[in-house]
């Protein structure tokens, strides 16, 4: 029986963002998408991930946003997930001046509506490469697909974060961090700290400052899911 492995999407990413991955994967685990629930607040979304996901001891594996929701859903509701994978992300609070800034826009967004991701800020999650460009019109067609409503939904919920470090390092769930070693987006200094002080934590750094590894690195980002689900398979 193949094994089981729940994907949880960021901000404004459809099961498109997972498309490059579950093509290199099918045939040998069954993959999950879980779309973010549209929940009243931080704890309810987390819930209703609970709800959808069921079973207990799943492999779970979040990208950014997803990947904060992902280790609050082991947080939140022990004994759920039984391993994490988070790519492209540190389970810690925004910075004040993102925090300001997502403020910003949501007035923004409040009196003018929502027009989209502009290209430049999409193109500021991409490293350079030859599918760039194609990258690019992914994630403003994800963008466009989802619209205002869950744009709004989406910053409005998940702005006030926590640091998970703590709890996440109690929990003793094997978790594996893939990221981009010059990731502007991530904490890096944190991910030390965290892998120092928790011997469960396994760091993954892939060469570049991109963002979206499951579209720009599905060959990295699967090389790692194989060795995890072994790894997984053999505790089991």
């Amino acid at each position: 029986m193949k094994p089981m492995l729940h994907l949880i999407p960021g901000t404004m990413c459809t099961a498109r963002l997972w498309s490059a991955v579950a093509e290199r994967l099918a045939d040998t685990v069954d993959l999950v998408h879980v779309p973010i629930p549209q929940a009243p607040d931080l704890a309810a979304t987390v819930a209703a991930l609970r709800a959808h996901i069921g079973e207990d001891g799943a492999n779970v594996a979040g990208f950014s946003l997803g990947a904060y929701l992902a280790a609050s859903l082991a947080v939140r509701h022990p004994g759920a997930v039984g391993r994490l994978m988070l790519i492209s992300n540190t389970p810690c609070p925004l910075s004040a001046a993102e925090q300001r800034q997502r403020a910003a826009i949501l007035d923004w967004v409040e009196r003018h509506g929502y027009t989209g991701i502009s290209r430049a800020k999409a193109a500021s999650l991409v490293d350079a490469g030859d599918a760039r460009q194609e990258i690019i019109d992914t994630i403003l067609a994800m963008d466009a697909e989802l619209g205002e409503a869950v744009f709004v939904h989406q910053m409005r919920v998940t702005t006030e974060r926590t640091d998970l470090a703590e709890p996440l390092g109690a929990l003793g769930v094997p978790v594996d961090f893939v990221f981009s070693r010059a990731d502007p987006m991530l904490d890096h200094a944190w991910l030390e700290r965290f892998a120092h002080r928790c011997p469960r934590a396994h760091l993954h750094a892939v060469e570049g400052r991109g963002h979206m590894l499951p579209l720009e690195q599905p060959d990295a980002v699967v090389a790692r899911l194989r060795r995890w689900l072994a790894r997984a398979a053999r505790i089991d």
